[in-house]
């Protein structure tokens, strides 16, 4: 889709004069190193930009970034004297102008001061919790081939820290093995200590790619509350699927109940305690976005569908926000 009431590029080209910058701005103009990037550097978005599919300003959008956001340069373009960049943040993966054909920036790397966590820092074959949602890489280097997905919880052993950079560690998941980010892009930890009370009685992680969590969603999506419930609770405690699994979208569970319109297996999602109702996919969507959404199931002659309203009361009732 495109920013409706703008021309194609708008925002990349006009958001730093009525938008404040996040870091402080001065009115000298950037020097020839502040104007330059490469590959692998660390740095955050001066305003709010908007992240198209491929190097093109006419090519799809695929969400807008946030001031402020941490992101990485994967890899520069070859327009000029727009210079356009591929990054990653987190999940979100495209392109965006890095610097104006005026010479304006709309990303900024990161200052040098911001903490690292190093080798020093961590221990070889420890035990460690994933703290947030985290992206598995056959290799170290961050283009290297997508391997699976770790969910927040998710226990690890950590087998090796990176070499060319010391925020990339190789660790060993459940059913998935290869190299994550520890640190974030502000010198926030991404992994910690798993307390020592956990390690006995931790409940199993299941990555996107995993058999149970796939067959999970696809009951979620078709509204199969009684085959959910069977199947997330056939097995051990210590066995027992994340009820937040997502899938390579980042989509869970309860977003799947919203799309599918079923207010019986979006209840069963939420007797769990450790059900996340606030959860944002990909494009920043929430599960109540799915739920409100009118599918071709619901009635053709565009009337209100009451099972999806009944759907969306229980998703405000469990604390949804309405403002997402």
């Amino acid at each position: 889709g495109r920013p409706s009431g703008r021309g194609v590029g708008a925002m990349e080209e006009l958001s730093e004069r009525w938008l404040p910058s996040v870091l402080p701005l001065t009115k000298e103009a950037p020097t020839k190193d502040e104007l330059n990037f490469s590959p692998g550097d660390l740095c955050e978005t001066l305003t709010v930009l908007t992240l198209r599919s491929e190097e093109s300003v006419l090519s799809d959008v695929v969400t807008e970034l946030p001031q402020g956001l941490g992101l990485q340069v994967v890899q520069l373009g070859e327009s000029t004297p727009r210079l356009r960049a591929h990054v990653r943040a987190g999940r979100l993966e495209g392109w965006i102008t890095a610097r104006t054909s005026s010479n304006h920036l709309h990303i900024r790397r990161r200052p040098a001061a911001v903490p690292v966590f190093g080798p020093k820092d961590v221990e070889v074959n420890g035990q460690y919790q994933v703290l947030t949602f985290a992206i598995v890489r056959a290799a170290e280097a961050l283009d290297s081939p997508l391997l699976g997905e770790l969910s927040m919880g998710a226990s690890v052993q950590l087998l090796e820290v990176g070499k060319a950079g010391r925020n990339r560690v190789r660790v060993k998941g459940d059913d998935v093995e290869g190299w994550i980010t520890m640190v974030n892009y502000m010198g926030q930890m991404l992994i910690g200590r798993m307390a020592k009370k956990y390690l006995r009685h931790r409940r199993a992680s299941f990555s996107a790619g995993s058999a149970m969590v796939k067959e999970m969603l696809v009951l979620a999506k078709a509204g199969k509350d009684r085959e959910l419930k069977q199947l997330t609770e056939s097995g051990s405690q210590a066995e027992a699927p994340d009820i937040n699994c997502r899938d390579i979208r980042g989509r869970t569970l309860l977003m799947y109940a919203g799309h599918a319109g079923s207010p019986e297996t979006a209840a069963y999602i939420l007797t769990h305690p450790s059900a996340r109702v606030n959860e944002l996919d990909d494009t920043q969507k929430t599960a109540l976005h799915y739920a409100a959404r009118r599918s071709a199931a619901d009635d053709p002659a565009g009337g209100d569908n009451p099972r999806r309203a009944e759907l969306v009361r229980k998703l405000v009732a469990a604390g949804i926000s309405v403002d997402a």
